[in-house]
């Protein structure tokens, strides 16, 4: 991506729920990382750690601190609410949204690993076809997405 398209490519918050990840973290942002040459002006990759009971959250921070990049946030996801269900990996995301501050939020979950042009290849879809909501799942098995 040159300068110049990476400048006017649209503003993405990479949302990674995280529970018991410790095998996947660090490969997943490590991936997430090399797949896509934005700035922290147009990228942020936010890891919400569900309160997981393995060192997950440890790994996160550790590796936020080794890459020291700007795009990568690590957050500790809040206790469920006792008065309200929510099952799954919904609650830590529904609280990244309110962290995000990009224009696109794209889910991805721990163990996928991202191609380079992964990222701009579902905006630039989701742009052209005009559409609000796009799954892309292309290849299973040796856990390369997109």
């Amino acid at each position: 991506m040159s300068p110049e398209s990476a400048a006017q490519f649209p503003k993405v918050s990479v949302i990674v729920p995280a529970y018991n990840e410790a095998e996947n973290i660090r490969d997943c942002a490590i991936a997430m990382r090399e797949s896509i040459p934005l700035s922290a002006d147009n990228l942020e990759v936010l890891i919400v750690d569900d309160r997981s009971t393995d060192d997950t959250k440890a790994i996160g921070k550790t590796l936020q601190q080794h890459l020291n990049d700007p795009r990568l946030k690590i957050l500790a996801g809040q206790p469920r609410p006792a008065n309200q269900y929510w099952a799954g990996k919904n609650w830590v995301c529904a609280q990244a949204v309110q962290v995000a501050t990009r224009d696109f939020l794209l889910f991805i979950d721990a163990d996928v690993r991202l191609k380079p042009g992964a990222i701009e290849t579902a905006i630039a879809t989701a742009e052209t076809e005009k559409i609000d909501l796009l799954t892309c799942m292309p290849r299973l098995g040796k856990r390369v997405f997109c």
